[in-house]
């Protein structure tokens, strides 16, 4: 397994155990539900679920496509800023809200997520056959 896959399924795996202690810290102290709820749903959907996709997608998806990962070390600064992006958004949830400290790992996040959107997108792009045809519109018949 690659190292960027491995990553990001230890990293989903740890935020999962986060996100069930922050559940569980809610669910014994109501009065930090409104301090720690938007950390806790980041840390479970962006943590848990997107960084276990991540890691999964990396290694399907070139082996589905019969192509090798376009860019390996794009997939290593993947990782490194999604999870530099989601515990600085999480610390800002919890420490100070919205505002420009919120908005530079929110970015930081954004940007990692465009990263897996082309490394993918190369990766599958290279599996089309060069002499592929588009596909034809809906309704419409070949040879007429």
């Amino acid at each position: 397994m690659a190292r960027y896959t491995a990553a990001f399924v230890w990293s989903a795996l740890a935020y999962l155990t986060i996100g069930v202690l922050l559940g569980l810290t809610m669910a014994i102290d109501i009065t930090l539900v409104s301090r720690l709820r938007t950390a806790h749903a980041h840390v479970n959907l962006v943590g848990w679920v997107s960084m276990f996709i991540f890691g999964v997608a990396y290694h399907v998806l070139p082996r589905f496509s019969g192509q090798p990962l376009h860019s390996p070390r794009l997939a290593d600064l993947h990782v490194v800023l999604a999870n530099v992006g989601l515990v600085g958004m999480v610390v800002a949830f919890v420490t100070s809200g919205p505002g420009l400290i919120l908005a530079l790992f929110g970015t930081i996040e954004a940007v990692s997520g465009l990263l897996f959107v082309y490394n993918i997108a190369r990766t599958l792009l290279a599996a089309r056959p060069a002499n592929s045809l588009p596909m034809m519109p809906m309704g419409s018949r070949p040879g007429r």
